[in-house]
Order: structure tokens, then C-alpha cells, then sequence
């Protein structure tokens, strides 16, 4: 699966999950913050879970297993960049809500 391909999937799941929980909830955020940790391809996710939460002390939320390798979580302050240089991850994306905006249809196709 190429990197478009996964920020796609990923950017869908959020926005899905987003609508899910109520974005607009009244309950205060935890200190931290919440993100999306996405591990290399060769990575165990079943044995990175627990072993990178327990190394960062991380609130693990979701693991993700299917369309790309990671899990939800929060993050302590001050822990993101520790997480960031992990060698089991690939990269670590702020989870918050997103939106599409904006629609192009060709001519012809509006009704």
C-alpha cells in the first residue's frame, strides 16, 4: 500500500471515528495529547503495543492491524519526540477531526 494510499485510509478513519465519539463532546482533554502512532511494515503489532505504551507511557485507545500498523493513544507532555525516534515507528500523526470541504464535479455529471 503506498503512503497516499495510507494517509487516505487513515484521514477516513479519523474523520469516521471523529463522528463516532462526538467531536464536540464536553469532556476535557487529557494532558498530552492524542495521536496516531504508525509503525514500520515489519513491525509486530501484537508485541509493539504493549512495549512501546510501556516504554512512553502511552493510554493506548485503538490498534490498528488491517490497513496499516499502529495504534491510538495518548501521549504524555513531553514524551512525542522520545515516541517519534522509536525505532519501531514509522511515523506519529496528531488525531483530531478532518473534514472534506470542498467538491469537484466535471461538467455535465451536476444534477
Amino acid at each position: 500500500m503506498t503512503m497516499k494510499n495510507r494517509i487516505f485510509v487513515l484521514s477516513i478513519t479519523l474523520l469516521l471515528f471523529g463522528s463516532l465519539l462526538g467531536a464536540g463532546s464536553s469532556m476535557a482533554a487529557p494532558p498530552g495529547g492524542r495521536y496516531i502512532v504508525v509503525f514500520h511494515d515489519t513491525v509486530d503489532v501484537n508485541t509493539a503495543v504493549p512495549a512501546v505504551a510501556q516504554a512512553h507511557g502511552l493510554q493506548v485507545g485503538f490498534v490498528y492491524q488491517h490497513a496499516l500498523k499502529g495504534m491510538s493513544a495518548i501521549v504524555p507532555e513531553g514524551r512525542l519526540n522520545a515516541l517519534q525516534n522509536d525505532p519501531r515507528v514509522n511515523y506519529v500523526v496528531q488525531d483530531m477531526l478532518r473534514t472534506i470541504d470542498a467538491q469537484t464535479v466535471p461538467t455535465g455529471v451536476q444534477r
